[in-house]
């Protein structure tokens, strides 16, 4: 059976944008130690920080697995940020459509690539050309 994730609504999309706020600004970077430990640290508001210390394990080397781990906690903030970004634009778009959609056109032509130009496609010449016939 496979779980399906809700669509993200406006408040806890501010949740989130919250979360990431409070959290330690920067490049998040990992470091490791002679003891199988990862320290995450950035820099801090005040000063360089450490985040978190990850143990992988006693007395056995890091794996592949466990270094992905590490390497998707330190980019973490970074990603969050630009997929905000990113739902933040196309969710843009998407408005940009439906409004496009609602308004009266001529044509099913003229309606289609108002969605189009709204949508941020761009084809140029054709819809010039398109936009005589009907």
């Amino acid at each position: 059976m496979t779980a399906t994730t809700p669509p993200l609504t406006a408040a806890r999309i501010e949740q989130i944008k919250a979360r990431l706020e409070k959290a330690t600004p920067g490049k998040w970077t990992g470091k490791e130690n002679d003891w199988n430990e990862v320290h995450i640290r950035a820099p801090s508001r005040k000063h360089k920080t450490e985040i978190a210390a990850v143990s992988v394990g006693y007395n056995e080397p890091m794996e592949g697995e466990q270094r992905a781990n590490i390497n998707l906690i330190c980019n973490a903030p970074a990603d969050i940020a630009a997929l905000l970004a990113d739902i933040e634009r196309l969710r843009d778009r998407i408005d940009n459509a439906n409004q496009a959609a609602s308004e009266t056109h001529r044509n099913w032509q003229s309606r289609c690539y108002a969605i189009m130009a709204a949508l941020g496609e761009d084809y140029g010449d054709a819809l010039e050309d398109s936009s005589h016939g009907g």
